[in-house]
């Protein structure tokens, strides 16, 4: 691994309070010219990214790669490992739960299987980086004649009632707490739960957790190995949230959960439990009805769930060890941003107005990994949109901050340590999938390489495996 030829997003969060995320065609037999135009884009590598400037990471799908005019010996290669890329997120969408609303006819028209080449995102200052989306989409249509959909915008929204920390989303939860390492040899970022893993988990051409290297290509030329050595595949994944459903479900639970404990209990507390962090950040643990543990999530020592629940988010998301002991984590890296204006707003006089709902919000999830399918479908796909990890026959409950919830009488168990044992029902599905598009983002050597049609010679191709 070489973390200074790494994509930016992929090994740091990245400066700046706001993303923009433009979604390109490529037309046909158009290739060439449009590996020229973008060529003339400064995508950032490595580390150490200057806050002074835009971050700007460039993706392509497998149909993008095509479009490009990739070797057919390099796309072989991405359709016998990575399948799940090369076959696109439209005809995988089933596999992680995208149906009724979110289901992959009803996706913003940008996401397309034909049309969705490649994802060009900046972050930064929102009107320098909107400026840069807007001279590319403007390029693009005068060469090209084709218009590009209007770009994803996200911002930070700040912090509710000046709690602390400056990232939080919609539904009132604090992030940019959890971060995955994989250069062990630079500074660790900042986040204050930040987990080591093997360059593997994240960058394709290196071992991960297991051992395995699926790019090791130890049949194939330097150059090619080279090709894919220190690349990423990403997924963005804007979601549209209904932040009024989610609240509303919040008060009538509090009052089941307060009758059980035999004391009031908050709001907090109940999306603590459906979390498994309290709002602020905080591991939720065994006993507690105020936040007082850490943020770095530790689950090992709350075996019944009595604390973060098996159902809970985090629990899905972030495997813990089982009632045997065994650990099944599977590293996603998130560079996730909400869009739309925060529903806790201050009047003149510093104090909370009335929540406005009424305006369009949500989430552009974009996420990193090495494989779409162990990690990013698997996580999605059965842990979000299934029954919890724990098996229990009475917890049946899907995720319950993203789950696709059909079934408003499956119940979500919640063991207490200081009374019984309780069951929510009546999940609403608050969240909706707006699109979902695979990305291979290609290290700084392989980007050049592809841009400028630099492939090996036709007769080195393969067969590499």
């Amino acid at each position: 691994m070489t973390p200074e030829h790494i994509p930016a997003l992929v090994l740091r969060a990245p400066h700046g309070p706001a993303v923009v995320h433009l979604i390109i065609r490529i037309p046909e037999a158009c290739g060439e010219a449009a590996a020229r135009t973008l060529l003339t884009l400064k995508p950032t590598f490595g580390p150490q990214a200057s806050p002074a400037l835009p971050c700007c990471s460039i993706g392509f799908s497998f149909a993008g790669l095509e479009a490009l005019g990739v070797p057919e010996a390099y796309l072989r290669l991405f359709r016998h490992q990575s399948p799940a890329y090369a076959e696109g997120a439209v005809r995988r969408s089933v596999r992680l739960g995208d149906a009724g609303p979110s289901a992959a006819q009803r996706w913003h028209p940008g996401f397309r299987q034909d049309t969705a080449h490649a994802l060009v995102s900046w972050h930064g200052e929102l009107e320098v980086i909107r400026n840069e989306a807007r001279l590319l989409a403007e390029s693009w249509r005068r060469q090209f004649g084709v218009w590009l959909p209007d770009p994803f915008e996200g911002a930070r929204i700040g912090a509710p009632n000046k709690r602390p920390g400056e990232e939080w989303v919609h539904f009132g939860y604090r992030d940019g707490i959890s971060e995955v390492c994989i250069d062990k040899a630079s500074p660790r970022p900042l986040a204050a739960d930040c987990r080591v893993h093997e360059p593997g988990a994240l960058v394709l051409g290196s071992i991960d957790d297991a051992g395995v290297n699926l790019y090791a290509l130890s049949q194939a030329p330097e150059k090619v190995r080279a090709f894919f050595r220190d690349s990423s595949f990403g997924i963005l994944r804007p979601m549209a949230q209904n932040v009024q459903a989610f609240e509303e479900q919040l008060a009538p639970w509090a009052q089941k959960l307060s009758a059980a404990l035999n004391t009031t209990v908050s709001t907090d507390f109940v999306k603590a439990k459906l979390c498994g962090r309290w709002p602020s950040g905080e591991l939720m643990r065994p006993g507690e009805t105020a936040p007082g543990g850490s943020l770095v999530l530790n689950l090992g020592s709350d075996g019944d769930g009595q604390g973060c629940p098996y159902g809970s988010h985090v629990r899905r998301m972030r495997a813990a060890p089982d009632r045997s002991g065994h650990v099944f984590e599977r590293p996603l890296q998130r560079r996730s941003m909400p869009y739309g204006p925060a529903v806790w707003q201050e009047g003149p006089d510093g104090k909370p107005m009335p929540p406005d709902y009424g305006q369009a919000r949500g989430l552009l999830g974009h996420f990193f990994c090495a494989s779409i399918e162990q990690q990013f479908e698997h996580l999605l796909g059965q842990w979000a949109a299934r029954p919890p990890l724990d098996f229990a026959p009475d917890d049946q409950a899907l995720d319950p901050l993203i789950g696709p919830h059909e079934n408003a009488n499956a119940a979500l168990k919640v063991p207490l340590k200081a009374g019984p044992t309780q069951y929510l029902q009546g999940f609403r599905a608050c969240t909706t999938t707006l699109g979902t598009m695979y990305a291979w983002y290609p290290s700084r050597c392989a980007l050049y390489t592809l841009l400028n049609n630099k492939f090996v010679p036709e007769e080195d191709e393969g067969p590499w495996l």
